[in-house]
């Protein structure tokens, strides 16, 4: 169910995004052919968001894990295979930011992107962030399917500065982002840390998502 980037060449002969009639079931289920190209993952097809002739973008189809072979097929024939390693989870936030060496989630206050150097967030603040890669929900929900509210089944905590963030204030929500195709969101509150570049620290099932990643607080 993560999404996933394909780097090559000659992968497609056009290049575009997934459009509305590309979606079946009602226009409920993503694509996995996009102008005759398609991508398989331990031969399974995977959905397909983005072809270009140096880039796809899928999204992983329900697999193993451990070693699993990854195929890029289009109108002109098959690539080499490529072996990969599937995991169960590989979780990992919205990032877009990077200044001074340090990279910075991005923290959505309603409709505005927070979360820059240059624009900070406050303690007490509600903020959602975005990642792929947490794992199953519950109500399960497949990959390639448009989802609803659904929570994580697997634990799940984040840090702000070392200080724990706050899930238990009304909204707070960990779980698949309704309306989207393996996005996954979290509500909470900025808890009240120190002014400065705090560390963003998301473990989960035990484990921390190996990120270095940093958010800008202000009182």
């Amino acid at each position: 169910g993560t999404w996933t980037e394909i780097y090559g060449q000659n992968l497609s002969p056009t290049s575009r995004t997934w459009a509305s009639a590309d979606f079946t079931n009602g226009g409920a289920t993503a694509p996995t052919v996009l102008d005759g190209v398609g991508v398989t993952i331990d031969g399974q097809p995977a959905f397909i968001w983005v072809i270009g002739s140096g880039q796809i973008n899928a999204q992983v189809p329900n697999i193993g894990t451990g070693p699993v072979q990854v195929i890029v097929t289009n109108p002109n024939g098959s690539s080499d295979p490529v072996t990969v390693t599937a995991k169960a989870t590989l979780p990992g936030l919205l990032a877009p930011f990077s200044a001074g060496g340090k990279q910075y989630v991005v923290a959505f206050v309603g409709a505005t992107a927070m979360g820059s150097p240059t624009a900070p967030v406050q303690p007490g603040q509600a903020v959602t962030l975005y990642g792929i890669g947490f794992g199953p929900v519950n109500p399960a929900v497949d990959p390639g399917q448009i989802a609803g509210a659904g929570e994580l089944t697997t634990p799940c905590s984040l840090t702000i500065g070392g200080v724990a963030a706050d899930f238990s204030v009304k909204g707070a929500y960990r779980g698949m982002a309704p309306g989207n195709i393996g996005l996954y969101q979290f509500n909470f509150n900025i808890p009240n840390v120190a002014d400065g570049d705090q560390p963003v620290v998301v473990n989960l099932g035990g484990s921390d998502t190996g990120q270095t990643l940093f958010i800008p607080v202000k009182k």
